[in-house]
């Protein structure tokens, strides 16, 4: 995506509890301007400034983007999956859909 000049779609909730669809440049993302190249995506890490805020273990998150000559640390990244229904579930009432 950042190398073809794409953005990320970004969902944020407003004051009224409404969703908006936004755009979220791919830098913004990464927390870094620094070219594919140069960085490092760590899955499923630790990102160790969160470590001051724990009293116990530090959980991972799903992706840390380091600076692959240094291996500092950038930015943490938490994915979230959002199904949506199909044509095996639209019918369906809403406790019927929800994961138990």
């Amino acid at each position: 995506m950042r190398d073809n000049n794409m953005k990320a779609v970004y969902l944020r909730k407003g004051k009224n509890e409404n969703i908006f669809h936004d755009e979220l440049p791919i830098e913004d993302l990464f927390g870094s301007r620094l070219p594919n190249n140069k960085l490092y995506f760590s899955f499923e890490s630790r990102y160790e400034p969160y470590r001051k805020f724990v009293h116990d273990e530090l959980e991972t998150i799903d992706l840390v983007v380091k600076n692959a000559k240094s291996n500092s640390q950038i930015h943490p990244v938490e994915i979230k999956l959002t199904t949506l229904p199909d044509n095996t579930t639209e019918g369906l009432a809403e406790d019927k859909t929800v994961a138990k």
